[in-house]
């Protein structure tokens, strides 16, 4: 896999789009991701891995609401792109999400989008398929996470197993003994199961608890459950005898109860009637009382009634006296205003006399008001006379002038018509020239880039002879190789033979001719003759490709050059550009001339306009001035012949003495009016008022009367009801205090006497009902309940007794019978799988031999690294034996080897630095065994996310020879790391920056552009 491209938005840290282009960094070999810690390194690797296998590096953020950002929009988009070459083909993979809808994907190859791989199912598949590994053993294998194979290191056996397990795939050889255990387990859990229940079930009998055996349990408990059922069917009969007994009992008793119970009430009853009628008198009075007070209603209404009246007469005399004077002042003020009414003819007829003055004053007025007015139009139309004189020699002198500008301008527009003739055919020659020019130049440029090309393509034609001569001895080389590695896979197997023993392939026990492996085959040897090859293939396949391309550029500029010769002509094909260069000057000059020239005509065309228009605007101001002017003239003579007029008429008078004498006139006549009207107006208001008055006098004098026969009538009546009542007024007025009260006296009275009377009627029943019932003997009743409920609650408890153990046994038999049947049935199973599971784990078994056989290989390629990264002090190796004398149950625990000190030790002793150079060791022992061990597999990509910041300055010296020995393998090497040396000495840098809100942003350094 060689990495071209990744995209990134919405993921992780990485807010806003995001672009990473590796093939400037796959020509560098070894690039560096740096950043400060939680810019966003890792995040990465994390969408290579996602964009391949819909997963991250590690499985804590798996999940898409863990690699969606949490710095974008709940709306937004998710979204990874990852474009990559593997072989000879091309694949872009695509994942996004949008907001919280499904995740969606698609895998394009080569180009053809239009059938994309939308499948997750298929798109897993197909990467399996192409890139040879599953996501963990990508993760393991090509990009190596921070900490896992240190951690790898001091895993326990078991760990480890499971490890290489999924890179290996060896579950097919642990399925059969899987199985076989997974069998006796869970036939061993059915009858552990089994007999729980029977053990826990069997406390619940008095007779089984002791017994073990589950048939033996089960007769027990059946038999003890016949036998508790019959005691019970005992008890239950005596305790229905007993309850129906009781019941008997209870009812005589609340008879004898009840009893006693109307005896007491009665006795109550007596007490109460006792009580009320000695209370009886009193209450008769109260109602006696009540009655009187009830008679007296219709005498108290008389009596508010004749005081009523009595204050309305009051209130009328009052009035009338009030009335009576207001009448007598009227009398007098109408007297006075009849004697002023004699002069109101003297009055009137003095008006009308000054009425007509001023009439006769004001019409004078009115001629003369009409003459100033005249006399004023006469100033103004003599002035509109003299205007319209003077605008009418102006509008002669204007026409003469725009005679004139009409003139000038057909004169000037002949001229620019010439001019633009002149330059628009200056225009046309110099667009011919200057097209002729660019064919020609075209031509000149096609003919060098021919001549190019051609000489590329002599150039890359000798460089492909080479190149397929350089692949023929490499793939020749390969081959040979090849042939010999097939047969190295027996050398792991001949190592492992011991005389005597049987041969893990063929069983047998003689071994005569072992297989060697060659000295001079390697692992190492075999990858330089694979990438001589591959590079010889792509050098090959480049060249070719090139050659192609430059063969079709080499057509395409003929076919173009010659399609250029016929556009030119013949006359044109091998013309000189020089002359047409100096046309095109001259040309350009003669046109720049004449747009000049056009331009200033344009300028003085535009003058004439402007001003030829103001000339028409003023012309149009003096439209029938003439006519104007007659009317004027025939205006001021008819106001003259009216003035004339007017002065006859008035005479030789003055306006002012006129005006002064008419406004004296007039506030006479006005206040004269004003009295006359004044004192007619009180006069007949007067009046009005004198005979309201009389009626409202009279009016009063009839209610007195109406009123005083009312008294009269009230007073006999109110007389004659207190005589027969035989009551005085001073009484009266005493009982009538009291009249509130009779209602409520009255209700009392009443309701005594009905509570007397409930009384009397209760006595009589009750004494009636107790003599005819029987005597009860109370005591002696409950005596006989309580023996009664004492033999049944004895009784109650036997029967409940006896319930509950049949029940207790009923319920353990409901758990006992089928568990008794489900132990018996997998007792016999399990015995059938102990059997086969002791055949297939004793010893070592055959997953655990071939997990041994894979480890071996990958310790045999990481120690060649430990060795040059150690300086040949340290070498891992396999624990063989533990300390109980016997080989652990995995045996795939590690120690490493101290050539310092010729002794093994755990290899989590190592230090951090130690551990580190350990763990990159075997990540990359891991990737060259699985590139060696699978065929067609190139691993031309890794990543390393470890700890280089451990390192002192010699360790960090060698990890850099090991990376750079990678890298010289033809190999694409990213690492993650902070320290700053690593900057310094790896010029290709992806620096990561994380700004917080905004998200994580990457430059890319040290690539020239």
């Amino acid at each position: 896999m060689i990495p071209l491209r990744l995209e990134m938005e919405g993921f992780l840290t990485f807010r806003e789009p995001t672009r990473i282009d590796f093939q400037a960094l796959n020509e560098e070999g070894l690039f560096l991701i740096s950043g400060p810690t939680g810019s966003g390194k890792t995040s990465i690797f994390d969408a290579i891995t996602y964009a391949l296998y819909g997963v991250a590096t590690t499985s804590v953020r798996n999940a898409a609401s863990d690699l969606r950002s949490h710095l974008i929009a709940p709306e937004g988009t998710m979204r990874v792109f990852f474009e990559f070459r593997s072989g000879e083909h091309l694949y872009a993979l695509t994942r996004w999400q949008t907001g919280q809808r499904p995740i969606k994907q698609q895998l394009i190859i080569d180009g053809d989008d239009a059938h994309p791989l939308t499948k997750v199912g298929e798109i897993k598949e197909k990467m399996a398929e192409v890139l040879g590994l599953t996501a963990d053993q990508f993760c393991q294998i090509v990009l190596l996470p921070q900490g896992e194979f240190r951690n790898f290191l001091g895993a326990s056996s078991k760990e480890k197993s499971e490890i290489l397990r999924k890179l290996f795939a060896t579950g097919p050889y642990a399925k059969v003994r899987d199985r076989v255990h997974e069998l006796f387990g869970n036939a061993d859990a059915k009858v552990k199961e089994a007999k729980t229940i029977i053990d826990s079930q069997k406390k619940g009998s008095l007779v089984a608890r002791e017994e073990d055996a589950p048939e033996t349990i089960l007769a027990l408990m059946e038999e003890e459950r016949q036998r508790e059922e019959g005691l019970r069917s005992v008890k239950a009969q005596e305790r229905e005898a007993l309850i129906k007994r009781k019941e008997r009992l209870s009812q005589d008793l609340v008879q004898s109860l009840k009893q006693e119970k109307d005896q007491k009430a009665l006795e109550n009853l007596m007490a109460d009637l006792q009580r009320l009628e000695a209370e009886e008198g009193v209450f008769l009075e109260a109602l006696e009382k009540a009655d009187l007070l009830r008679s007296l209603a219709a005498v108290v209404v008389l009596y508010d009634q004749l005081q009523a009246a009595r204050s309305k007469k009051k209130e009328l005399l009052e009035l009338q006296e009030q009335l009576s004077n207001r009448h007598q002042a009227t009398k007098e003020q109408w007297a006075e205003s009849l004697v002023r009414s004699k002069t109101w003819d003297d009055q009137a007829r003095h008006r009308e006399e000054m009425l007509a003055a001023i009439k006769k004053k004001e019409a004078t007025l009115e001629d003369l008001t009409l003459l100033a007015q005249e006399q004023q139009q006469e100033q103004r139309e003599a002035a509109t006379v003299s205007t319209l004189s003077q605008q009418l020699k102006k509008e002669e002198a204007a026409r003469e002038e725009r005679e004139a500008l009409l003139h000038q301008e057909r004169a000037q527009q002949q001229k620019s018509l010439k001019v633009q003739e002149r330059y628009e055919a200056l225009r046309e020659a110099y667009r011919e020239c200057e097209a002729l020019l660019e064919r020609l130049t075209k031509r000149d440029q096609l003919r060098e880039a021919l001549q190019q090309e051609d000489v590329q393509q002599t150039n890359q034609s000798e460089e492909l002879i080479e190149a397929q001569r350089i692949q023929e001895a490499a793939k020749k080389t390969l081959t040979t190789l090849k042939k010999e590695w097939e047969m190295s896979g027996l050398a792991p197997f001949s190592q492992a033979l011991v005389p005597g023993a049987p041969c893990p392939l063929c069983g047998s026990t003689h071994h005569p001719m072992p297989y060697e492996l060659p000295k001079e085959l390697t692992s190492e040897g075999m990858a330089k003759a694979q990438q001589l090859f591959d590079a010889a293939q792509e050098g090959v396949r480049r060249l070719e490709e090139a050659l192609r391309f430059s063969k079709k550029e080499a057509a395409r500029l003929r076919a173009e050059l010659e399609g250029q010769r016929e556009r030119l002509g013949k006359q044109d094909q091998d013309r000189d550009k020089e002359p047409l260069i100096q046309e095109l000057k001259r040309l350009e000059e003669e046109g720049r001339a004449a747009a000049q020239e056009k331009k200033t005509l344009a300028l003085e065309a535009e003058t004439l306009k402007k001003r030829l228009v103001l000339l028409e605007r003023t012309l149009s101001e003096f439209t029938d001035t003439s006519q104007a002017l007659r009317s004027a003239l025939e205006l001021l003579f008819a106001t003259r012949s009216r003035i004339q007029e007017a002065k006859k008429r008035a005479g030789d008078a003055s306006w002012q003495s006129l005006t002064q004498s008419l406004q004296t006139l007039r506030k006479e006549e006005q206040a004269l009016q004003k009295i006359i009207r004044q004192e007619q107006e009180m006069h007949r208001s007067l009046s009005e008022q004198m005979a309201r008055e009389e009626e409202q006098l009279k009016s009063r004098k009839e209610q007195e009367e109406e009123l005083l026969s009312l008294l009269a009538e009230l007073s006999q009546r109110f007389s004659s009801a207190l005589s027969k009542k035989e009551l005085t007024l001073d009484a009266f007025l005493f009982l009538k205090k009291d009249l509130a009260q009779e209602a409520s006296l009255r209700k009392s009275a009443q309701d005594f006497m009905e509570r007397l009377k409930r009384t009397r009627t209760q006595c009589e029943v009750q004494k009636e009902a107790l003599s005819q019932s029987p005597a009860w003997d109370s005591e002696a009743i409950r005596e006989e309940i309580e023996e009664v409920q004492q033999k049944l609650s004895a009784a109650q408890e036997a029967y409940d007794a006896a319930n509950g153990r049949l029940s207790r046994l009923d319920s353990c038999l409901l758990e006992i019978r089928p568990a008794t049947a489900d132990f018996l049935y997998w007792s016999a199973q399990r015995e059938v799988a102990h059997n086969l599971d002791y055949t297939c784990s004793r010893g070592t078994t055959f997953e655990n031999y071939v997990l041994s056989y894979y480890l071996d290989g990958v310790l045999l390629l990481a120690n060649e690294r430990l060795k040059a990264m150690s300086a040949g002090r340290y070498h891992l190796i396999r624990q063989e034996v533990g300390q109980d004398g016997r080989r652990k149950i995995e045996g795939l625990e590690l120690n490493v080897f101290d050539a310092y000190s010729n002794t093994q030790r755990d290899v989590r002793t190592l230090s951090g630095g130690e551990s580190f150079k350990a763990a990159m060791a075997m990540a990359l022992g891991l990737s060259d065994f699985i590139q060696e061990t699978r065929a067609g597999m190139r691993l031309e990509t890794i990543f390393i996310d470890e700890g280089f910041g451990t390192l002192d300055q010699e360790s960090l010296d060698i990890a850099m020879e090991t990376i750079l020995d990678i890298q010289g393998q033809g190999r694409l090497v990213g690492i993650i790391s902070h320290v700053e040396e690593l900057k310094e000495r790896i010029p290709a840098k992806i620096m990561v920056e994380n700004r917080g809100a905004q998200g994580s942003f990457l430059s890319i350094q040290g690539i020239a552009p």
